[in-house]
């Protein structure tokens, strides 16, 4: 989470530092790995990648990882059929130990008084150690995959626009692995595509977006690239790894809607308003601080105030890490606590599509929302 915030938080070198942190981890050692996999499926992986003991479906898994995160590592494995799968396994004990380096992180944080008090660093860490504990719960992982299955093909323009979630397998999964269909493609980070097809990926990414925060109101709040996989062969965009899922009340995710509505028709008086009565201003506010506010509500609500919106162009999260300056500085009461997901997930949103050089957004989703909104009342 502190990887996400502007540098004029924390400072270059710290916002460097902690994205370096966000994508290391060491792996398990191979008798770390024959305890973890035991403990679900009693048996061990050879050398040559057979397991000691038959298990259903795989008969093969690749020793070394081809990727290790910050909560587990994923291996390929493959089938008798020559199919293939993704074997997430969760590092033991990482969730205490997380949360432990949280606190810490957060001690030498106030030691060194880097942090401004109108971040309210308590607060994110606090909010980071609850995503840990829930991320660190494969079988509420795998509630959330088998739910965002049903979530995305309940939405033909999703499908249209190529987006896809591999089929998890249920009896393969315990309580610290994950086992799904592998999906064949490429971060989006790493492609340079066509204007067509980034407009195309962007378009299906701010949607997804809306759908999940003001249809859904369920979401998939990690916005790293790597949890979205270009299939260039088959036009098809993969999403993976669902720890970060996160619930939001519907009620409060409409009354949220309506300070982007606002924001969006360029209304500063309803931004006001509608701010301090959601919380994200008080009483305690400088004038200063309100209009900081209000301005980065704005330029949040600019891509959708008319047609398409060119997000590289814009430069949308960038403007509102300049205005978060002022945040920083005035704020004197958190804001309430949905907000660090939801504007983590929305950011995440706008940086990937400006970095794919997209257009996307514009009025017809802003609409289509409040009409998401108004039919479940």
């Amino acid at each position: 989470m502190l990887s996400l915030h502007n540098s004029e938080t924390f400072g270059s070198e710290w916002s460097a530092a902690f994205s370096n942190l966000k994508n290391k981890a060491d792996c398990m050692t191979s008798s770390e790995l024959d305890v973890e996999i035991m403990k679900t499926w009693n048996t061990k992986i050879n050398p040559d990648g057979t397991l000691t003991n038959p298990i259903p479906i795989l008969t093969n898994i690749e020793p070394k990882p081809i990727y290790a995160g910050s909560i587990g590592q994923v291996h390929v494995s493959s089938s008798s059929q020559s199919k293939f799968y993704a074997v997430k396994i969760r590092y033991p004990g990482i969730a205490s130990t997380v949360t432990s380096d949280l606190d810490n992180l957060n001690s030498l944080l106030k030691v060194v008084n880097v942090v401004p008090e109108g971040v309210f660093i308590d607060n994110i860490i606090e909010e980071g150690k609850r995503e840990v504990i829930r991320e660190c719960d494969y079988e509420i992982e795998l509630e959330n995959h088998l739910r965002y299955i049903d979530l995305i093909k309940s939405d033909a323009k999703l499908l249209e626009y190529g987006f896809r979630v591999p089929q998890v397998i249920p009896e393969l999964c315990g309580d610290n692995i994950i086992v799904s269909e592998w999906f064949h493609g490429v971060t989006i980070d790493n492609i340079s595509p066509e204007p067509e097809i980034a407009n195309r990926i962007s378009e299906g990414l701010i949607r997804l977006t809306f759908l999940e925060l003001f249809k859904f109101s369920f979401s998939q709040t990690d916005p790293n690239p790597g949890n979205f996989l270009w299939d260039e062969r088959k036009g098809e965009i993969g999403l993976i790894d669902f720890g970060g899922c996160r619930e939001y009340d519907a009620e409060w995710m409409a009354d949220y809607f309506t300070i982007v509505k606002a924001a969006a028709l360029g209304d500063r008086a309803m931004v006001e308003e509608r701010s301090f009565e959601l919380g994200f201003l008080s009483s305690k506010d400088s004038k200063k601080m309100i209009e900081a506010h209000i301005e980065g509500a704005m330029i949040l609500g600019e891509p959708f105030r008319g047609g398409e919106f060119d997000f590289k162009e814009g430069r949308v999260t960038q403007r509102i890490g300049e205005v978060a300056k002022v945040f920083a500085k005035e704020r004197k009461t958190p804001p309430p606590r949905n907000v660090y997901t939801i504007h983590r997930k929305m950011a995440g949103a706008f940086e990937t599509v400006a970095r794919l050089g997209g257009k996307a957004g514009g009025r017809v989703i802003l609409e289509e929302a409040e009409e998401w909104i108004n039919s479940k009342r």
